[in-house]
């Protein structure tokens, strides 16, 4: 495989709330857990990600320091981390209806903030991407949204965002797809 190689290997296991609750010691279990899948194929992996689409917006402390302490354990075995993997439109922060751009950006860093250590300690952002009947549609929720989340992180939080699921989803609009 060529240099540079990346791998996001964790799709296991499903019972992600479990590891919230004690997030220290819930990152250092899917940690060990983790290290152990990627064994057999280690020397083809140099990041992996964490827990995928939690869907625990009411849980983002926990969330960030299971994040922060999963990071420095790959980190500890020579790999790097790809934070959160957050699904489409998610964690979207909080504006009032018709917020001005300002009052907007304010309201996503107020409720990003609570993910700043994860990302300090981890080496790259993952989102998901989705649009409908394009990728521009819905722009800034559904899709283009890193654009949005960069602007509103402190620079030591802004790692490179890697899109790790788009695509064109009818369902978004209430469509088959």
């Amino acid at each position: 495989p060529p240099e540079g190689r990346l791998s996001n290997a964790s799709e296991h296991p499903r019972d992600q709330p479990a590891y919230l609750i004690d997030p220290i010691a819930g990152a250092r279990r899917f940690g060990d857990e983790l290290l152990r899948a990627i064994e057999p194929v280690r020397q083809y992996v140099n990041a992996a990600e964490g827990l995928n689409e939690t869907g625990l917006w009411n849980a983002a402390d926990p969330y960030n320091l299971f994040t922060a302490e999963l990071a420095r354990i790959l980190h500890r075995e020579g790999l790097e981390h790809n934070a959160y993997n957050f699904p489409v439109g998610n964690p979207s922060g909080y504006a009032p209806k018709g917020a001005t751009r300002a009052e907007y950006l304010e309201g996503l860093r107020a409720y990003w903030q609570h993910y700043w250590d994860g990302l300090r300690e981890s080496d790259r952002l993952c989102l998901h991407e989705y649009g409908s009947p394009t990728m521009r549609a819905n722009a800034g929720y559904w899709c283009l949204r890193y654009r949005d989340v960069w602007e509103g992180l402190p620079p030591d939080c802004r790692q490179p965002i890697l899109i790790t699921e788009a695509g064109i989803d009818g369902q978004l609009v209430g469509r088959d797809a």
